[in-house]
């Protein structure tokens, strides 16, 4: 079983409501687009935008009452509850389902990810943590996509971690503030490896294809960061190698523009 776990930005801070909904729209496609049909997507979001499809019951939303951010740490820290109400949300589920854990993959709600990763989940995942072993950068508008290595330095869609039911959060976003370094998921991206496998020893492996396409446009979270996040993709550069797009349109689903 693996749950897809998306925190969406609220409409307030976003400068381009319509081209937020747009990209969410074209990651939603590409997560529900699963080869394998064992899979749970939870979105967690102020409000739901407008969808362009009809989706099952294995796509639920969750409406968060938090204070809306205004700096790039408040996105950050938004960002990590809504991932936390997501975890919550799962729990649940599990319980409901009468299982013990599953597998968890945290996307960005504009990036996209291939089709074949619930598979690799159900038939061939031993370990505890999954890593990608390489992904694809794209500059929206472009034909053709870039290849990059450690895309995980830049990318937060790039983590598969099994949890159980105990390592699971169940009380409220209390916990969160004075617990954040316990949750899984909520260290930075780059620190997840870091902390799972080489500190606490988690069993790690590598998922043998490309599992993302990291998406570079002008409404990203990580354009209100720092200088260090340019760095960070500049090194991912040096390995460019182009692809082009269309040979990835079936299992990323991905579309060139964004036009309704």
């Amino acid at each position: 079983m693996l749950i897809f776990c998306i925190p969406l930005r609220s409409k307030e801070v976003s400068k381009d409501w319509n081209k937020v909904s747009l990209l969410f729209n074209r990651t939603l496609e590409s997560v529900y687009n699963q080869t394998n049909p064992n899979f749970k997507i939870f979105v967690a979001c102020h409000q739901i935008p407008n969808l362009n499809k009809t989706y099952d019951d294995r796509v639920q939303f969750i409406i968060m009452n938090i204070k809306i951010p205004i700096t790039y740490l408040d996105m950050m820290w938004d960002k990590d509850t809504k991932i936390y109400a997501c975890q919550k949300a799962a729990r649940n589920y599990l319980i409901e389902q009468k299982l013990e854990g599953c597998y968890f993959m945290n996307v960005d709600s504009d990036d996209l990810i291939s089709n074949k990763i619930a598979d690799f989940v159900a038939n061939k995942a031993k370990k505890l943590v999954y890593t990608s072993r390489f992904g694809y950068i794209y500059f929206e508008g472009n034909t053709y996509l870039k290849k990059a290595r450690r895309l995980e330095r830049t990318c937060g869609s790039c983590f598969v971690i099994y949890l159980d039911i105990n390592q699971l959060p169940y009380n409220d976003e209390g916990y969160l503030l004075n617990n954040v370094d316990k949750c899984p998921f909520t260290p930075h991206h780059s620190d997840i490896y870091h902390k799972l496998v080489k500190i606490k020893k988690w069993s790690h492996g590598y998922i043998p294809f490309a599992t993302t396409i990291y998406i570079v446009n002008d409404v990203n979270v990580s354009n209100f960061a720092n200088h260090q996040v340019g760095r960070n993709r500049r090194l991912e550069y040096k390995l460019e190698l182009r692809r082009n797009i269309s040979h990835y349109e079936k299992e990323f689903n991905i579309k060139q523009n964004l036009n309704p």
